[in-house]
């Protein structure tokens, strides 16, 4: 691995929540967890026989929310020069490779990872990289998607000067995207290398999880978003069964994008 790996998690020390610790050991990929001083004592304990577990970033205060958790790593990074880390959510559960027919196969996180770092050094002005949805990636037959939006297991640079919505407790991630969009920074998808991941919503333990719980709540702060960039963001209803959430204008921000090193 080129960029260090951190994983950002809370009040959930358990296997079945957290399957990002149990994938990361099983393909030897060396990371740190970013914690709350609350849950320090249980992870710990949790992953002490995690041989590929290099430590933990503490956080200055309890319960303030992902946002803030997000911007103290990013704070973490920069200060130690680090040019780009891998911000990795602990729902996700494992890593595929899109094959040409249509269908795929698991991979290593290693590989994946790796994968993508040669990508992200390769094209001009790539501030977030990572790989599509595994549900998401056979809509669309491109290897690489160019400006949309990169979630949960992020490759990160560091010197934008762009900074994360504090007061944002839903939706943090997107914003980020379109910050570094708006800037005319770019992202990159991989649509070859993809991530699977645990519903969030179906999680009865984590930051978050309280959250999901109160839908009247949550769809106001879905409104709240879209307030930041209306002309961009609109309100998905989604089928039932699933919270609504934002619907974004992607396409908004197409532009051609250099490729500065073939040879990577």
């Amino acid at each position: 691995m080129k960029y260090p790996v951190f994983v950002i998690s809370k009040g959930r020390p358990f296997r079945k929540y957290a399957p990002i610790f149990r994938c990361l050991k099983k393909h030897q990929v060396d990371f740190q967890v970013v914690l709350e001083p609350q849950d320090i004592a249980s992870y710990t304990e949790f992953l002490k026989d995690n041989e590929c577990f290099k430590g933990i970033i503490k956080l200055d205060e309890n319960d303030k929310g992902i946002a803030y958790a997000r911007q103290f790593l990013l704070y973490y990074c920069r200060d130690l020069g680090i040019e780009k880390y891998w911000q990795l959510d602990d729902t996700v559960k494992a890593f595929f490779e899109k094959l040409p027919n249509e269908k795929r196969v698991m991979t290593s996180a290693k590989i994946a990872l790796e994968e993508i770092e040669k990508l992200s050094d390769s094209y001009e002005k790539i501030a977030l990289a990572g790989p599509n949805y595994e549900g998401m990636a056979f809509a669309d037959k491109r290897e690489i998607i160019f400006n949309t939006g990169v979630y949960s297991c992020v490759l990160t640079r560091t010197d934008t000067g762009i900074n994360y919505e504090l007061n944002l407790q839903f939706g943090e991630d997107l914003i980020f995207n379109l910050r570094h969009l708006k800037k005319g920074w770019n992202t990159l998808l991989s649509n070859k290398y993809l991530k699977s991941k645990k519903v969030i919503g179906k999680t009865p333990v984590g930051g978050l999880s309280k959250m999901y719980a109160d839908e009247e709540n949550y769809i106001k702060r879905v409104y709240h978003v879209i307030s930041l960039f209306p002309k961009y963001l609109s309100f998905n209803k989604r089928k039932e069964g699933f919270l609504p959430n934002t619907r974004c204008k992607w396409r908004l921000f197409r532009r051609r994008i250099r490729r500065i090193n073939a040879n990577i």
